[in-house]
């Protein structure tokens, strides 16, 4: 028989703060993987269920991240970097702490047919580029410009050469231009990375990934740009918190460890 619901969930927890313990108080050394899910199973005498539950905990947490076919590993303290993404201005503060280095600079390209905007289906400019923290790279994403806002940041020396590196983001200099970003839409969803997503990543290619294709929106629902971003999932988590009464609150936050 199946133990009850409540008894899962302290089981979970136990486990979760034991590996917190050991992670926060030096017991595993940055390149020794954690015991396994069977290991911790069979020491704590669960279920691997409950293991990979308390695992989650602790990559949500930052603390640490796991590889497809090594294990989970101790992040490193010193690159610990955790930002969340609830509105546009946590967006903005991208530039604080991470770069962005120009893989295509800025050209004309067809406008994304994906796009919410009044621009689909004409040209549009278009700038792929990696973001990385203290050297990981940790997302590529794609932008996509309306036709006289992408001209305008032609004359952006940061933005047109591959190989260009620089702190801004899109969206800030979108309104050092003058224009002003009054939200956004997103939708998430996840696919295998192709050869070039897998190269400028340093992942497998197939390797999953977390695509975010966001647009964003000014004072008269006008889309200003549309930006898709393929996160890898070692340094992405997205969480909601669901209420009795139907409201949510998102919250998505990505780290820039050594992954």
């Amino acid at each position: 028989m199946p133990a009850p619901t409540s008894s899962r969930s302290t089981a979970y927890r136990a486990v979760a703060a034991d590996l917190r313990a050991l992670v926060t108080d030096g017991g595993y050394g940055q390149d020794q993987p954690l015991p396994t899910e069977m290991d911790l199973a069979q020491r704590y005498g669960v279920c691997r269920q409950t293991v990979r539950r308390a695992f989650l905990d602790l990559v949500n947490e930052g603390l640490v991240y796991r590889v497809a076919g090594r294990g989970t590993f101790v992040r490193p303290a010193e690159a610990h970097y955790r930002q969340t993404f609830s509105s546009v201005d946590d967006l903005l503060r991208l530039r604080e702490q991470t770069e962005m280095r120009i893989v295509t600079g800025l050209h004309r390209a067809p406008a994304p047919e994906r796009a919410a905007s009044g621009w689909s289906g004409r040209y549009s400019w278009r700038l792929d580029f990696v973001r990385s923290h203290q050297g990981t790279a940790f997302c590529h994403t794609r932008v996509w410009l309306p036709p006289a806002l992408g001209e305008r940041l032609t004359s952006h020396p940061d933005l047109v050469h591959a190989g260009t590196t620089a702190t801004h983001t899109i969206i800030g200099l979108i309104e050092a231009q003058g224009f002003h970003i009054n939200h956004a839409v997103q939708a998430t969803t996840a696919r295998a990375a192709d050869a070039e997503e897998a190269e400028v990543l340093g992942c497998a290619e197939g390797s999953p990934l977390l695509e975010f294709r966001r647009t964003y929106l000014d004072d008269t629902d006008t889309a200003i740009e549309h930006a898709e971003s393929l996160f890898l999932p070692a340094h992405y988590t997205h969480t909601v918190a669901l209420s009795r009464r139907g409201h949510a609150v998102d919250e998505a936050s990505t780290s820039g460890g050594t992954a």
